[in-house]
């Protein structure tokens, strides 16, 4: 059955078709064969028995008219009648005669022969006596000729009849023997021709079944692997085919479903990594862009701090320079004496105000300012002594006016670099916002992806692959 199998099917078929021609040849040769048998025991009987029958009846038939030609020979005295009595016994005599020499070639079996030479025996007696009744009668001797008819000669007569008559039960019973075995053997060949013609049929039906067999059952299972593949089932075990090509479509199936296997096993595992690094990168830009919002709120708390921070600074280098000035007049006037000393005391009371302003960084100015102030209250107080200490003071003056410069200095400085600072914060700010957007876009982007990453893993989860 394996060799049937791993048999293509086109030589399959033909294995087929071939057995079941066969088959058709050896039912028509056994046909063939028993008509050649039944038309030889047709023959045979036509030709053989029913002639052997009929030549015996016809012998039989001749016989039984001789006598009444003899007889008639015998009682009648016309020459007109005899002489037609005696072609018609001619006649009888020859036909029997002849069926006699036509019948023995024809018998074949021992009693038949056996049959047909005790007639033949009594044919020649009877014959020798109906000569001997001949002779009588020419002899003028009517009784006599009467006696030896009724007498030898009718004896001799019934004695060819009776071994015709044995001899034609004899051949109408071998006639009807062989008519009989000729049904016979017409029976044996209808049994035959329906047994040859049934195992013709049955092998047809079988071979044809095996072959409808061998070509659905594979191609049943190949719809169904492709039924349950298409339904997403990948854990189907395929039997593997033979060699034909039922067998190497269930082969490439099997290596096709194997493929799929690995191929959704990759994109189930992709699909899982995806899914968890798309969590966690939603997750990341979630965070993420809740620090970027507290970044650009810091930022702008930080700018506004560093634009009241400009602010006082401007404030401070103004009041500055103002107090350089102040103090380049009191240098310049220093002589003229106690009004302009009271000047430079309220002028040196607005510079301590606005060094109390300035604090920690102006710290000494503002200690240089109060010696100051000390200094000019002393100086009012004692106006006699003012130019002892005009000179202290000048000094002292020109002291501050160098450092109220300095200050004045440092502080235009101050300001340049708040200020820079104030617009790198503005910037700051504004790529932190923008930081800030993109970030939103790249967490809405994550949150996207993961859910097509959840898609995706509902769409491998639907393949059912092999357990392992």
């Amino acid at each position: 059955m394996s060799f049937f199998r791993d048999l293509r099917i086109g030589a399959r078929l033909g294995v087929a078709f071939v057995a079941v021609l066969l088959m058709m040849v050896a039912t028509l040769a056994l046909a063939g064969w028993t008509m050649a048998g039944m038309h030889a025991r047709t023959e045979h009987i036509a030709v053989t028995e029913y002639r052997k029958v009929a030549l015996v009846g016809a012998a039989l038939d001749n016989v039984r008219g001789s006598i009444g030609r003899v007889m008639q020979i015998v009682g009648d005295t016309s020459p007109e009648r005899l002489g037609k009595a005696r072609e018609r016994l001619e006649a009888n005599v020859k036909t029997f005669d002849d069926a006699m020499a036509e019948l023995k070639p024809l018998l074949d079996d021992a009693e038949a022969v056996a049959l047909f030479d005790k007639a033949e025996a009594a044919r020649q007696r009877y014959k020798a006596e109906v000569a001997q009744v001949f002779k009588t009668v020419e002899n003028a001797d009517e009784g006599a000729a009467a006696a030896q008819l009724f007498g030898v000669t009718y004896e001799s007569l019934h004695a060819f009849a009776g071994a015709l008559r044995d001899l034609q039960k004899f051949s109408q019973k071998a006639m009807q023997d062989a008519t009989e075995e000729d049904a016979a053997a017409y029976a044996r060949a209808r049994v035959m021709m329906m047994v040859a013609a049934t195992l013709a049929l049955g092998t047809g039906a079988l071979l044809a079944w095996l072959i409808t067999r061998s070509i659905t059952v594979p191609l049943n299972t190949a719809v169904e692997v492709a039924d349950r593949v298409a339904a997403g089932d990948l854990s189907s075990r395929i039997p593997e085919g033979g060699r034909d090509e039922t067998g190497h479509l269930l082969n490439s199936l099997a290596r096709m479903n194997a493929a799929l296997v690995e191929l959704v096993g990759q994109l189930r595992g992709a699909a899982d990594s995806i899914a968890t690094s798309s969590s966690e990168i939603a997750t990341g830009n979630g965070d993420l862009s809740r620090r970027t919002e507290s970044q650009a709120s810091s930022l702008q708390q930080t700018a506004a701090s560093m634009e009241e921070l400009a602010s006082t600074v401007r404030s401070n280098a103004e009041t500055a320079s103002e107090a350089a000035r102040l103090a380049a007049e009191t240098s310049t006037g220093a002589g003229a004496g106690g009004e302009a000393m009271q000047r430079v005391v309220a002028t040196m009371q607005e510079i301590g105000s606005s060094s109390q302003r300035i604090g920690d960084i102006i710290g000494e100015i503002k200690t240089l300012i109060g010696q100051s102030r000390d200094t000019v209250e002393s100086g009012s107080r004692q106006v006699a002594d003012a130019g002892e200490r005009i000179a202290a003071i000048v000094a002292q003056v020109e002291r501050v006016n160098t450092l109220v410069g300095e200050i004045g200095n440092a502080s235009q400085e101050q300001r340049a670099g708040i200020d820079q600072v104030g617009q790198a914060v503005t910037a700051l700010d504004d790529v932190t916002q923008q930081n800030a957007a993109l970030v939103e876009q790249s967490a809405s982007a994550a949150e996207s992806l993961h859910r097509q990453a959840e898609a995706l893993q509902a769409l491998v989860a639907r393949f059912r692959l092999q357990s392992a």
